[in-house]
């Protein structure tokens, strides 16, 4: 069994759908006996420790999945801002640009405004593939039929899963937590 474990701990954390924390918390206990196991003569750095061992506690006390706390939205924003600046402002005064910028951003934050495009922006966005046992962490619940079926079809997938994880990753999340040190 590889430290892989690590990386889906990650996965879980930054997911904005909601967790079965009994489940994680399990997956966790079991990710920290594989790591005392491979890696008895590296002690677990704090940072590792936080991470793994603390993270239901944190989840537990937030209103939302800690996905949706992330800085993707908060990048997503300086990206409109600078268009905004360069393509919908005045360029005489600072005063006045800044000024332009804070209008049209109050005028595109209106929730009505911001809902007309909503389905194209849905579909422009980038989606990204969650492992299987990451999957069997989430309340289907939220993500609808589309977890019952994608777990049909990863059923049969069950034999390959060396050829999902290559040794190169394996080394990689090695000297990730080699450096947190």
């Amino acid at each position: 069994m590889r430290i892989i474990l690590v990386c889906h701990v990650k996965y879980i954390i930054f997911c904005q759908f909601s967790l079965n924390l009994y489940k994680f918390e399990e997956y966790c206990f079991q990710t920290v006996l594989l790591y005392q196991i491979k890696y008895s003569w590296l002690p677990m750095t704090p940072t590792v420790h936080k991470v793994i061992v603390h993270s239901k506690q944190i989840m537990q006390n937030t209103p939302l999945p800690v996905g949706y706390f992330g800085e993707d939205a908060a990048e997503s924003r300086n990206k409109i801002y600078k268009s905004d600046r360069l393509h919908h402002a005045h360029k005489t005064i600072r005063i006045d640009n800044l000024f332009d910028v804070f209008h049209r951003a109050l005028d595109t934050s209106n929730p009505l405004i911001s809902s007309l495009r909503l389905n194209t922006r849905v579909r422009q966005r980038k989606r990204l593939t969650l492992p299987l046992e990451v999957k069997e962490l989430l309340y289907c619940e939220d993500i609808g039929e589309i977890c019952a079926i994608e777990n049909l079809e990863n059923m049969d997938d069950d034999e390959g899963d060396e050829d999902d994880y290559p040794e190169e990753l394996d080394r990689k999340i090695h000297f990730w937590i080699m450096n947190c040190i």
